[in-house]
């Protein structure tokens, strides 16, 4: 028997009995077994349309003999019974059951992906996960639930967007300060041009780490209020290095990250694979196998470069982590 992790939401008609309701439910459904569900989180909502009522969320643990797409199918299911409705993304819904951990597995395809591509920044579905399962380990990141709600609450509020060129870092990160009045931190032409004439390899990518920490430990660490956002992450020369520069760059980046500010949330802009280059495809692997490293922490891969899709999908993980 396999256990999974469950969210549960509702913000439409009486959430409460809503919930107890579909608590219910998934105890007697066929193959499924509830063990512990969390109590009840009152959350505002992140996204979607600005009227909305504050959500009731929750966590459960179930036990199944079901493989992970049954299980999932079995929620829709049963969020249907419950007059779920998919107008709107991010709209209203009288319930919301998502499958967030399956055991320790890890799935990624067209219809399911496991952990739930959110869930490390979502604050309304960490807490009542921490409550009942805090050492659970979040197979993508090697955190705990645990130690992921702790870092929401803990980390200083600075989002590193990284991404092959062309996919419009700067443009989000330009957007998304105007729109909250967040500070953004970005190398000057000059500043690239100055790297660039370093010299031969490993000299540019070296140059390129110093110039964005010395951009990072420029700014004041924050503890609340606006984000501060970079169209770089500092980690991502190594995506760019040769193997005989790579371990120079990474022994002057782990020197760096000793006195840097570190994000709370890193961001892969990816490229649309059908329009994108041999080489930014390369890049971009490159950079998914780098942000899957343990001491990385929570990750939003983004599809880009629509910036206005783009803009609200990471607009509403900034709001949902608060």
């Amino acid at each position: 028997m396999a256990r999974a992790l469950l969210a549960l939401g509702s913000n439409l008609g009486d959430r409460a009995a809503t919930l107890r309701a579909a608590l219910g439910q998934l105890g007697a459904e066929a193959g499924l077994k509830l063990l512990r569900a969390s109590q009840f989180y009152e959350t505002a909502p992140a996204g979607g349309p600005a009227d909305q009522a504050s959500y009731l969320n929750a966590a459960a643990i179930v036990e199944t003999h079901l493989p992970p797409a049954e299980l999932w199918a079995r929620l829709q299911q049963i969020e249907q019974q419950f007059g779920r409705r998919r107008d709107v993304r991010w709209g209203p819904r009288t319930l919301d059951l998502d499958l967030l951990l399956f055991d320790e597995l890890s799935v990624s395809s067209p219809q399911l992906e496991i952990p739930h591509p959110r869930m490390a920044v979502r604050r309304f579905v960490l807490e009542p996960a921490a409550e009942i399962a805090p050492d659970w380990v979040h197979p993508r990141t090697g955190w705990t639930v645990g130690r992921l709600l702790d870092h929401l609450e803990s980390a200083s509020p600075y989002v590193a967007i990284t991404g092959p060129p062309g996919v419009g870092k700067t443009e989000l990160a330009h957007w998304l300060g105007a729109r909250g009045g967040s500070d953004v931190v970005t190398l000057s032409a000059e500043a690239l041009a100055h790297a660039s004439r370093a010299g031969s390899p490993p000299a540019v990518e070296l140059e390129f780490v110093r110039a964005r920490a010395r951009l990072l430990k420029g700014v004041a660490r924050k503890t609340g209020g606006s984000w501060l956002i970079s169209d770089f992450w500092l980690e991502q020369s190594l995506a760019y290095a040769t193997e005989a520069e790579r371990e120079a760059v990474e022994k002057e980046i782990e020197r760096q990250l000793t006195s840097v500010v570190t994000p709370k949330l890193t961001v892969v802009v990816e490229p649309k694979f059908s329009a994108g280059t041999p080489a930014a495809e390369r890049t971009t692997r490159a950079l998914q196998e780098l942000v899957s490293r343990p001491h990385v922490g929570p990750v939003l891969c983004l599809r880009g470069p629509d910036l206005a899709a783009t803009s609200l999908e990471l607009a509403a993980a900034l709001d949902s982590m608060r």
